[in-house]
């Protein structure tokens, strides 16, 4: 072999490696970006649901004392007509799926907005957090505490 063509050779070489290295790099950083996201997702969705789950147990709770308040004194019927249920506990608090929810009813769709922007996966989790904690908070009321004393079902939810 002559040196133009070595050199040639040589050239072609490097190039297909550098081209191999990129792609390589490139591959390795999106299945590990997908990865991530995807372990993120399963954790709050599975945190949402768990949450919206135990909220619809207690949706049921008030719709059962509610349906037969015969045998409540007058307080306890106070009581329990301020408590507010849950609204969609079957939706779960999945906040990415809330997000997607609010823009697919708003007609938003993801090529009107090139500036759109991308939430760290930190700030995902803790806006996961900070729902399930309002939304416990507006079922668990210390009205809502109080019937469940009262009616003892609080035994019953300390024992599972």
């Amino acid at each position: 072999m002559d040196t133009d063509e070595q050199n040639v050779s040589t050239q072609s070489w490097n190039k297909l490696q550098r081209s191999l290295h990129y792609e390589g790099y490139r591959e390795g950083s999106s299945a590990g970006r997908d990865s991530a996201f995807q372990e993120g997702f399963d954790s709050g969705y599975l945190q949402g649901f768990q949450t919206g789950y135990e909220l619809g147990v207690h949706n049921g709770i008030l719709k059962c004392l509610s349906s037969d308040v015969s045998n409540f004194d007058s307080a306890m019927k106070e009581h329990l007509s301020t408590v507010q249920s849950f609204e969609k506990p079957s939706r779960g608090l999945c906040v990415v799926c809330s997000q997607e929810e609010k823009a697919s009813k708003s007609g938003y769709k993801e090529t009107e907005d090139k500036d759109q922007t991308v939430k760290n996966v930190t700030e995902v989790i803790e806006e996961q957090k900070k729902a399930l904690i309002d939304a416990k908070k507006s079922v668990l009321t210390d009205e809502y505490l109080l019937v469940l004393r009262t009616t003892n079902l609080n035994e019953f939810f300390n024992s599972c």
